[in-house]
C-alpha cells in the first residue's frame, strides 16, 4: 500500500504494513504492564479507544477483562491482524485522522496523562 497524505511518517506506516506478520509474531502474547496497572482505574465495561493497536494484544486483554474496545491502527495489515485476533473489526485510523472533540465525557489516559473524553484512551507504543 502507498501512503500519500502528508502529516505523518510514511516510512513508519509502510514498514508496519509490509512487516505486520513478522512484527506480530515477535510479540505473540505481549500485553503492556502499564495497561495492566491502569485498567483497574476504569469503571467495569468502560469504552476504550485504542490507538495503534498493532496486532491486537492489548485489545484482546481489555476485551477479556470486559471492556468495550474500539481498536484502531494506522495500517491496514496491522488492523487486519488485530481484527482476526480479537474477533471484531479493528478500524484503520491514523492519529492525524482522529477527531473526538465533540464527545467529551469520560476519563482518558495517554501513557500516563489524563484528559476528558468519551473514551478511556490507551495509546500504545507511540
Amino acid at each position: 500500500m502507498t501512503f500519500q497524505k502528508q502529516g505523518f511518517d510514511r516510512d513508519t506506516l509502510q514498514f508496519y504494513d509490509a512487516n505486520a506478520a513478522s512484527y506480530s509474531s515477535a510479540r505473540p502474547d505481549e500485553t503492556s504492564p502499564d495497561l495492566i496497572a491502569f485498567l483497574p482505574n476504569l469503571a467495569p465495561g468502560s469504552r476504550i479507544l485504542e490507538l495503534g493497536c498493532g496486532s491486537g494484544g492489548d485489545a484482546a486483554e481489555m476485551l477479556r477483562q470486559g471492556f468495550d474496545v474500539d481498536a484502531t491502527d494506522g495500517t491496514p495489515a496491522m488492523a487486519e491482524l488485530a481484527s482476526k485476533r480479537i474477533g471484531r473489526h479493528a478500524q484503520v485510523l491514523r492519529f492525524d485522522e482522529l477527531d473526538v472533540t465533540a464527545q467529551v465525557t469520560t476519563p482518558v489516559a495517554s501513557r500516563g496523562n489524563r484528559i476528558k473524553n468519551r473514551y478511556s484512551l490507551s495509546i500504545n507504543r507511540m
